[in-house]
């Protein structure tokens, strides 16, 4: 009996310093746990209270691409450059369209001193520059679209180098969209500094093409300019039907 009442003792002594142990190491984890959490959200305090953050070492960086492009002096000479090709072909197609309606009227008036062949000879034709001009009109918008497309392209080729040489003197490894990070410190997004350096190399450029050329600012985009995209249509002016009969 003494015997299993000294094991019961080593065996609840043994128990009680497991517990200790485990509620040291318990301890251990949330403080490390505590200190990780507040270097994050340290960060964040900081930024909502207004106080900029110097650039920091960090394996994970962020940037928003579509604002760079947005507000870059390569992005708003790309979008210059799409609105104005835009509006003449917005207004070759209004001059088409009404140069074809005065057609069209034209020829419905005659209608009635014409034969039905003639008529539809002359429908047939109608139909055919109609046609015609769409095509002609449709090839242009393809020309106008492919600005945009060539111009994001080049932005693109210009701001990965651009992109990289941040990753590197930051010492990060990967770096994301900032839309698609759901929370992260304002120091690690490096959105405004590409931007500076993506607008230095479009000066860099201007003045290698153009050494005279005066020095270049950066333009604000005005909200709700038309960019032209809506009115890319094809004149919708119909032939006369060519098989009405008399």
């Amino acid at each position: 009996m003494r015997a299993r009442s000294d094991r019961a003792g080593r065996i609840a002594a043994q128990s009680a310093a497991w517990r200790k142990a485990a509620g040291r190491v318990l301890c251990l984890v949330l403080t490390v746990a505590c200190v990780a959490f507040a270097g994050l959200v340290s960060p964040l305090r900081a930024q909502d209270a207004g106080v900029p953050l110097a650039p920091s070492q960090s394996n994970i960086l962020t940037v928003d691409t579509d604002f760079i492009f947005a507000n870059s002096l390569y992005g708003v000479q790309i979008e210059q450059d799409f609105n104005a090709a835009a509006q003449i072909l917005i207004a070759e197609n209004g001059e088409i369209e009404a140069r074809l309606t005065t057609q069209e009227k034209a020829l419905t008036d005659e209608r009635a001193s014409l034969s039905l062949e003639e008529f539809r000879t002359r429908a047939q034709a109608f139909d055919i520059r109609v046609q015609a001009l769409r095509e002609e009109q449709r090839v242009k918008e393809t020309e106008v679209q492919a600005i945009r497309a060539t111009g994001r392209q080049t932005f693109q080729e210009v701001l990965t180098p651009v992109l990289t040489k941040i990753a590197r003197e930051r010492g990060a490894s990967v770096m994301f969209e900032r839309q698609q990070v759901f929370l992260s410190a304002e120091s690690i997004d490096v959105t405004l500094e590409a931007l500076e350096m993506v607008n230095e190399a479009f000066k860099e450029t201007q003045a290698q093409q153009d050494p005279d050329a005066p020095q270049v600012t950066t333009p604000t985009p005005e909200n709700g300019e038309n960019d032209g995209s809506q009115a890319l249509q094809s004149p919708a002016v119909e032939a006369p039907a060519s098989g009405t009969q008399e």
